[in-house]
């Protein structure tokens, strides 16, 4: 791949300075977004939703002490120095992104545990599990140098395909990153792994979430409704999974100025409501034709409203839009445009990300925290803390695993164990 621009340097820290409180500084670029009463927008607070904010005020726990790996894009935000860099992908001696999504998983980390000591490890954009193998292996090897004792997968290549209704392939070649993620395991390492985005037909968690040492995370829009494209177990490994979710829709973290996403997104806001999938032929998509012009040109309120009242969405809760009207591509796109003028309203530094990959550096994070309150954790230990505390959403266990990660009581569980 041939990078088009000049790779963006993050300023190294004045001996003795101390990087920003990122929690603050994304707190208060969510603040600048739209009234949800008034836009389609949710200010989704996930470390309330989480009581990270209550694990902070009971007990100051901010992660200090503990490295956390960020595997994948890798990252690139003005005044903020990482711990340690590696680049696998072009071999940069400086923190680059040129896509955006790691940086963000870096702020979703450091909402968190804004303490923590972030380990920047950068593969290709579109990685294939044995380069994320390797990338894993060198986060293990040296994790007693950088004080890692989290890894973060919100990347990876989806193998195994989708054989949907399908038993547990019991002959399945083991993937090269299920056996590195078992390395960092027995190493003393937790690896948190989104478990993709793929829909909630079962079978849908391919690698890098179905390795049975990770702790894999599924997505919520809030409190309490399951994102309908957060993937879904059982999975082919013969694990149960997902093991637990945490919220993944409209979430406000780091950007850098000069990565794809920014670039694009302007773009895609100048075109606005002009930008809609078209309609296939499938028969449960042929009404919604007839709609369409009408459709297109409501503001946002009326359309809302027209959501909200359409007797054929009896079913439909909470704000999660993009993927649970399936047939209404084009109101998909509606939200996505909303997405992007967030994005710019809540500043150039910062981006409104949706999926699991956000879900999963939340609860990267929220390891930190246990680390740091329990430092001889042994990751056996945190998952089942994690796992046991969890709040049931009411789901499936192939959909939300144990259910709403809940810092507070996993942090005291671990505390009482001690």
């Amino acid at each position: 791949m041939k990078i088009n621009r000049q790779p963006g340097e993050t300023p190294k820290a004045e001996p003795g300075a101390k990087n920003p409180d990122i929690s603050k500084l994304i707190r208060a670029s969510r603040e600048k977004m739209p009234d949800p009463k008034e836009s389609w927008v949710p200010k989704v607070e996930a470390e309330k939703i989480l009581r990270v904010n209550e694990v902070r005020d009971k007990y100051n726990l901010t992660g200090k002490g503990v490295g956390v790996a960020v595997i994948g894009s890798g990252f690139e935000y003005p005044g903020y120095t990482l711990k340690a860099w590696k680049d696998f992908a072009y071999g940069t001696k400086k923190p680059t992104d040129l896509s955006g999504h790691e940086t963000h998983c870096v702020g979703d980390v450091l909402n968190m545990a804004p303490e923590a000591d972030i380990i920047g490890i950068r593969v290709e954009e579109a990685p294939n599990n044995n380069v994320l193998a390797k990338a894993v292996d060198w986060a293990t090897k040296n994790k007693d140098k950088y004080g890692i004792k989290v890894i973060n997968l919100s990347c990876g290549e989806i193998r195994r395909g989708r054989p949907l209704n399908s038993p547990p392939y019991i002959g399945l070649e083991p993937d090269p990153i299920d056996g590195a993620i078992a390395r960092a395991h027995r190493a003393g390492i937790s690896v948190i792994a989104a478990s993709g985005n793929e829909g909630r037909d079962p079978y849908t968690i391919g690698a890098i979430g179905d390795a049975p040492e990770a702790i894999t995370v599924g997505s919520t829009v809030d409190d309490k409704i399951l994102r309908s494209n957060s993937s879904c177990g059982p999975v082919l490994t013969g694990s149960e999974k997902p093991d637990v979710v945490a919220p993944g829709e409209f979430i406000v973290s780091l950007n850098c100025p000069r990565s794809k996403q920014y670039d694009q997104m302007r773009k895609n806001w100048q075109q606005g409501s002009k930008i809609f999938p078209s309609l296939t032929d499938r028969e449960d998509m042929r009404d919604w034709a007839r709609e369409a012009d009408e459709i297109r040109g409501m503001n946002d309120k009326q359309l809302r409203e027209f959501l909200e009242n359409d007797p054929r969405e009896r079913e439909l809760d909470g704000l999660d839009y993009t993927f649970r009207w399936q047939p209404a591509q084009m109101l998909a796109q509606k939200v996505k445009t909303q997405q992007y003028k967030a994005s710019l309203v809540a500043g150039e530094g910062f981006l409104v990300g949706s999926g699991t990959s956000f879900s999963c550096p939340e609860v990267a994070g929220i390891a930190a925290l246990l680390y740091q309150a329990k430092p001889d954790l042994k990751p056996d230990q945190l998952k089942a803390a994690l796992k046991e505390t969890a709040r049931d959403l009411g789901y499936q266990r192939s959909e939300q695993g144990a259910g709403m990660v809940d810092a507070l009581s996993a942090v005291e569980r671990v505390l009482k164990n001690r």
